[in-house]
């Protein structure tokens, strides 16, 4: 062969070459990104985990509801006290 032929073989090599790793990486991305978008989904779509939060918000208004009621009754003891 000569000289010439070689050396556009050789480039057509590098050229496969350079676009099979492209490709190579272009796959792997590709599998991440399905990795990450599975993770994704599984986490929208499990079911919370049970919380007490609305029966302890409940027990705070409760005691909130409490406090008020026995700081009304110390101003009313102080006011009379101050008469």
């Amino acid at each position: 062969m000569s000289d010439s032929i070689t050396e556009r073989l050789q480039g057509l090599r590098e050229g496969f070459m350079a676009l099979t790793e492209a490709l190579r990486i272009m796959l792997e991305n590709q599998r991440l990104h399905g990795e990450m978008l599975q993770r994704i989904l599984a986490a929208v779509t499990e079911e919370p985990p049970e919380s007490n939060l609305d029966k302890l918000l409940a027990a705070l208004v409760a005691a909130d509801h409490d406090h008020a009621d026995k700081l009304d009754r110390v101003l009313a003891a102080v006011t009379q006290a101050a008469r």
